[in-house]
């Protein structure tokens, strides 16, 4: 897929945007970039995010600049998903895309499309609660792991549909996770030197192709 150019206006985010429940974030292409009130954007794990997304929110036509400081975080959305439509960020920070879930307790609905990533030394999307995430159409450029479930932890409704990927130079893996009850599906999957494509999940991981 082709990345699009960004508008070249640039919003300084000095407190995270919070996009409330059913609401929609509109971008307009504009690149949103953090202040050093949220983070370096580095490694931290005390950083904040640039956005935080409520049950049935929509995120669209965003370009995160070079400090995406804790990126974007997803809470709970069990009765609406939230969408991620048109992102593209330049300098993955700690992490582009982490599922909160209310702090795991709650299934999360998450469908991303049309987006882009680069420079995420860890992991592009992190997932610490039961998700139903659905990626379709998704370039990922140097970065470490693209989809990662929170390491150690087992999951009781822990579901992945990749569709359309193009990944490039990926250190560590496509898909990482220690859940033996993963669903996973995949399908038009495009890889340029990366490690591990599926091999990092578990043997009773259920992989479907599309």
């Amino acid at each position: 897929m082709q990345v699009p150019k960004a508008s070249g206006d640039t919003v300084v985010v000095n407190q995270t945007i919070k996009v409330g429940a059913g609401e929609t974030f509109d971008g307009q292409g504009k690149t949103f970039t953090a202040s050093n009130a949220l983070g370096d954007g580095g490694q931290g794990e005390s950083q904040k995010p640039l956005f935080e997304l409520a049950e049935g929110a929509t995120l669209k036509n965003v370009n995160l600049g070079q400090n995406e400081a804790d990126g974007i975080h997803v809470k709970a959305a069990t009765d609406a998903k939230v969408t991620i439509d048109n992102l593209h960020a330049e300098n993955v920070g700690e992490d582009l895309i982490t599922v909160k879930g209310e702090g795991g307790a709650k299934l999360t609905n998450l469908d991303i499309k049309n987006s882009s990533a680069q420079g995420a030394d860890d992991k592009i999307i992190q997932l610490n609660a039961d998700t139903h995430l659905n990626v379709d159409g998704f370039k990922a450029t140097d970065f470490g792991t693209m989809v990662r479930t929170n390491g150690g932890k087992q999951f009781n409704d822990m579901s992945i549909e990749l569709n359309g990927i193009d990944a490039n130079h990926g250190k560590f893996a496509l898909v990482k996770s220690d859940s033996e009850d993963l669903k996973l599906a995949t399908g038009d999957i495009a890889m340029t030197d990366v490690k591990h494509a599926y091999d990092k999940t578990k043997a009773s991981t259920q992989h479907t192709e599309l």
